[in-house]
């Protein structure tokens, strides 16, 4: 079954557009996410209304996964036991190299 477009009005096909929608909004572009949903001819203010929520959602989530991931690694590692034996076993050098030069005066007229 095809629609005036060419394009499939199988509910399956649908479905897994809908799907991918969902859960690719958190690793979308805007730009792929505006592709998916002209095929369902969405009105603008929808639209819109999903580009939001897909930023939300995935603010939310990279902020819960690296919360989530700091407690997992700060619960198994000591970032202050291992600076300091980091520092004890190598030398560090730090080198700051700054340069002033004076710009030519402009002539004033």
């Amino acid at each position: 079954m095809e629609d005036q477009d060419g394009g499939t009005r199988n509910p399956i096909d649908w479905a897994k557009k809908l799907l991918t929608l969902g859960v690719g909004a958190i690793f979308l572009t805007e730009e792929s996410i505006r592709g998916f949903a002209q095929d369902f001819k969405l009105p603008k203010e929808v639209l819109s209304a999903i580009l939001e929520n897909a930023g939300k959602l995935r603010s939310d989530f990279i902020q819960n996964f690296s919360s989530e991931l700091m407690s997992k690694v700060s619960g198994r590692f000591d970032p202050h036991l291992f600076m300091g034996e980091f520092f004890r076993k190598n030398e560090v050098t730090l080198e700051i190299k700054i340069k002033v030069k004076e710009t030519p005066k402009q002539p004033v007229d």
